[in-house]
């Protein structure tokens, strides 16, 4: 009963002073509401990371060519050759496709209309691998592949650019002089090896034997599975030295590209920069628990000569330390409550006004309470502790 009663007289000197009050609890408020929406953000920003590196493939490696040595101990960059990339094609064990590519931009004529596009060279593989779409007719296949077949496969979003329609299946197009039929239609939004829009697909034999000899590839390699990237990895870094004859004490002249690590590597960096984030905002509510304090002092000051009376009809040390350290939680409770729902808010309209991916989780709601909760009572028990150590005659005698 005595604990309630307590309660209930911490929240009438609460509703005694109400500007007070809340002015006091403008500091939480605003740490509240910022670590909230800080932490919105950096989730948000992780979980765009992670969705767009799960969209690459974490099953999945790159090879491209590096720097070698040579005799006359200068460096020199050495391509990952056609060779190279048909040796990985027939030896791997741990992939369940290779795919070499090579881009370049062409000159690309569909009867009157002339355009410079990008042409893509690569094999029937590269589609499924980068998600493609049949739109109308077909992709190339091995036995086109292997025949250096003067076949195309043209980007949907493209067709403008030549001036045509899906009826363009069936016709041709002509490339640096040689005339390609175009047998199929695809939507892919996957860039080139340079990031380029891609738009026209042909067989990576016939650009070799047919348009210009083919000096590098960048080489896709998708796993088994994730458990077995290093697996693959290795395997590649195995193949790849043997094609390139490098004594066991040579370094590697080529380049692989994990996505797993890359994922990890981003995991951590946006876990440090939300725990930034929220250090920052929290800076805040600790500003916030100093104006508590400094509010609380001069309540115990204004107050002396009641905390003096009710000590001397028998009220208990415990008693007044409970009644205004309750005083000090009960602020910074209510300050995190309203700086949940203002910071939450502020997330939700970053998200819909600003185009931001904010997402607001019960982990930082939780946190932001618990650290409210927290400064309140650090910030609370020195006043606390000073009112219950008051002398009650001294306290009598303050006017």
């Amino acid at each position: 009963m005595l604990f309630y009663e307590t309660i209930r007289i911490a929240l009438a000197a609460l509703r005694a002073n109400k500007v007070r009050a809340m002015l006091t609890m403008l500091g939480i408020i605003i740490g509240v509401g910022a670590v909230i929406t800080m932490m919105a953000v950096g989730q948000g920003a992780r979980l765009s990371i992670e969705q767009q590196i799960v969209s690459m493939g974490l099953d999945r490696l790159n090879v491209w060519g590096g720097q070698r040595i040579t005799p006359g101990g200068t460096r020199a960059y050495s391509p990952i050759t056609l060779d190279d990339a048909w040796a990985l094609r027939e030896r791997m064990t741990f992939a369940s496709a290779v795919v070499p590519e090579t881009g370049s931009n062409y000159q690309v004529k569909y009867r009157n209309t002339n355009a410079e596009l990008r042409v893509v060279a690569s094999v029937p593989e590269y589609f499924s691998m980068n998600s493609a779409t049949v739109v109308s007719g077909r992709i190339f296949n091995e036995g086109e592949l292997s025949s250096i077949r003067l076949v195309a496969v043209l980007n949907q979003s493209n067709l403008e650019d030549l001036g045509a329609t899906e009826a363009i299946i069936g016709d041709y197009i002509r490339i640096k002089g040689a005339s390609f039929q175009v047998i199929g239609i695809i939507n892919v939004t996957v860039g080139g090896m340079r990031g380029d829009p891609p738009a026209v697909f042909v067989p990576l034999t016939t650009v070799n034997a047919r348009l210009s000899a083919v000096r590098s590839v960048q080489v896709s390699v998708q796993a088994v599975s994730e458990n077995r990237v290093i697996d693959a990895a290795e395997e590649i870094e195995r193949i790849i030295r043997s094609e390139h004859k490098l004594r066991p004490s040579d370094q590697n002249d080529f380049r692989i590209f994990n996505r797993l690590d890359l994922a990890q590597t981003f995991e951590q960096t946006a876990q440090t920069f939300s725990m930034l984030l929220a250090s920052i905002a929290a800076v805040s509510l600790v500003v916030g628990g100093i104006g508590i304090m400094n509010i609380m002092l001069v309540s115990v000051t204004e107050r002396t000569r009641e905390i003096g009376i009710r000590k001397a009809i028998g009220a208990k040390r415990g008693t007044i330390l409970l009644q205004f350290l309750l005083e000090a939680i009960v602020l910074c409770a209510l300050g995190g409550l309203i700086g949940i729902a203002l910071g939450a808010g502020a997330a939700y309209t970053l998200a819909n006004q600003a185009n931001w991916n904010a997402v607001v989780t019960m982990e930082s709601i939780i946190l932001a309470v618990a650290f409210s909760l927290c400064v309140g009572v650090f910030f609370g028990l020195y006043p606390a502790l000073r009112a219950a150590r008051l002398d009650p005659i001294e306290a009598l005698r303050y006017e």
